[in-house]
């Protein structure tokens, strides 16, 4: 678990740079049967950032995760939670 809350506040610092409210910005390890997904909170008009247009800034944040997960032997999963 270790690795996976420094993949967590790893993912946090990205996060608190893209948004306007990055006090607001909350990521949450979720260990799951097979993976671990990373629980993203954000300020409502802060989310939009975070998806990106078409979703293409959630699929960078994915494959970042997807990368970091293959050099650890590990997976992770983002879901964006509204709030």
């Amino acid at each position: 678990m270790a690795d996976a809350a420094r993949v967590r506040d790893d993912l946090a610092q990205v996060i608190r740079q893209m948004v306007d409210r990055p006090d607001l910005v909350q990521v949450a390890a979720v260990p799951m049967r097979r993976a671990t997904v990373l629980e993203v909170r954000a300020a409502p008009e802060d989310q939009g950032k975070i998806i990106g247009r078409r979703g293409r800034t959630a699929r960078a944040l994915r494959a970042l995760l997807d990368n970091r997960g293959d050099g650890e032997g590990a997976q992770y999963g983002l879901e964006i939670l509204d709030e």
